[in-house]
């Protein structure tokens, strides 16, 4: 209806209130279910934002406690290798210390070996250097032998000269 319609019908003031009360009730109940609704409406994403930190966090959980066991499982493997490791380097330094006395044994026997044969060089070199001093020993006394004896032939024909000097 037109408000300036001669048709229109005015109501009257309790009419008025009563419409005015009804909508003031409908708006309230409206306003009031609206309210309600944003109530709710908060309350699943406060619920919601609750679950999504709760998986959060349980993934965390997990997480570290999946890294916890990969930790433990790699310290463990690296401790494994470590002590095979070691117990290889142990075998092999063995064959290396057996390799070394075998080595020292060797080189023990070869320079005995090499004090023999330079033992009997010099005893060799001995040998000889007293022969050649015998023999030089006796080369002396027979020049000296000879010596003394053409000393004495040349004395006796110096003898003999001053004989014959005489006797003329």
């Amino acid at each position: 209806e037109k408000l300036l319609s001669p048709d229109r019908h005015r109501l009257s003031h309790a009419e008025m209130e009563r419409k005015q009360r009804e909508k003031q009730e409908l708006a309230m109940q409206n306003r009031l279910l609206l309210e309600a609704q944003r109530q709710c409406r908060l309350k699943d994403a406060e619920q919601h934002r609750r679950e999504r930190l709760e998986k959060v966090s349980r993934r965390r959980e997990e997480f570290q406690v999946s890294m916890d066991e990969k930790l433990r499982r790699a310290t463990a493997l690296h401790e494994e290798q470590l002590a095979k490791r070691q117990h290889k380097c142990a075998r092999e330094t063995a064959k290396v210390m057996g390799i070394k006395q075998e080595v020292a044994f060797i080189q023990e026997l070869t320079a005995e070996g090499h004090r023999g044969e330079l033992q009997a060089r010099l005893e060799l070199a001995e040998t000889r250097r007293q022969e050649l001093r015998e023999t030089r020993t006796m080369t002396r006394s027979d020049l000296k032998a000879a010596r003394e004896a053409a000393a004495k032939v040349k004395r006796e024909q110096m003898d003999e000269e001053k004989k014959e000097r005489a006797r003329q």
